[in-house]
């Protein structure tokens, strides 16, 4: 059976948390017996004591069920490059019912509820797919609010045509859209669109300028992204770049787009983009 003992976030009390790495050695050395997580929820770090080791015998859901649970948890943080690796800690009350509270914050139209309400039927929604829908829905609500968090999951889905209809135009809206409110993991996946082609002609010297910005905000994936891309850059591409880290963003045209983007489209409509 589960622990009593279970870690949550200090932030927004959740449980689904992943076990995070430690920034430098100093930040381990002083916080002896602690463990870095990272909330799945809300993106909060955190230090606490690790629970014990999860006796996964125990648990009643069959096999299947928990190989498919375990593939989706890694497809909602998945990236193109794997920087660090993490490991996962699903508590027994993920599957929980939502706080009525929640719910309610939801449906009064509270960007971080409605987030949050999104990411619980998403992951319910690897045992029942049927509940896929309205996790969109619930996310693009968020998203639409003002939700960094929920614009960055859009965007990971559309990418992975997990959860939603593959569309890589969209997937690119929401991502520019996280990156243009300042948001460090939405500047990182933009720079990553770039790099790759997503949603954009490749293009290394704008995938540089984002990783830069998300960098300079601190944000430790991005700083060691950059530098490994800067290996495939000449020395002047690499001056280009950061000059233009420095300029003020100008969003193009296709963020106004995603205005037009119909309700068929966020459940995964095969028309194309207005």
């Amino acid at each position: 059976m589960f622990s009593s003992r279970k870690p949550v976030c200090p932030r927004c009390n959740a449980s689904l948390l992943r076990e995070s790495k430690w920034e430098s050695r100093a930040e381990k050395n002083a916080n002896p017996g602690l463990k870095p997580y990272r909330c799945l929820g809300c993106s909060h770090r955190f230090l606490t004591q690790r629970p014990p080791q999860i006796r996964w015998a125990a648990l009643s859901v069959g096999a299947a069920g928990i190989l498919t649970l375990s593939l989706f948890v890694q497809l909602l943080s998945m990236t193109d490059e794997t920087v660090e690796t993490e490991s996962y800690s699903a508590m027994p009350d993920t599957f929980s019912i939502l706080a009525s509270d929640t719910l309610q914050a939801a449906e009064s139209g509270h960007p971080e509820a409605q987030f949050r309400v999104g990411k619980k039927l998403l992951m319910e929604a690897a045992l029942e797919s049927q509940k896929a829908p309205e996790a969109l829905e619930w996310l693009t609500r968020a998203a639409e609010n003002g939700h960094t968090g929920a614009m960055i999951q859009l965007g990971r889905m559309f990418r992975s045509g997990v959860g939603a209809l593959q569309n890589y135009d969209i997937a690119a809206d929401w991502i520019q859209r996280a990156a243009a409110a300042n948001d460090p993991e939405g500047m990182l996946e933009l720079g990553r669109f770039y790099r790759d082609g997503i949603g954009f002609d490749k293009d290394l010297i704008s995938a540089y300028v984002w990783m830069n910005r998300a960098a300079a905000a601190h944000h430790l994936d991005a700083a060691r992204e950059r530098e490994a891309m800067a290996r495939s850059l000449q020395p002047e591409a690499i001056r280009q770049a950061q000059q233009l880290s420095l300029e003020p963003f100008e969003p193009p045209d296709r963020l106004a787009r995603r205005n037009a983007i119909t309700p068929s489209h966020r459940v995964g409509s095969h028309d194309e983009m207005r």
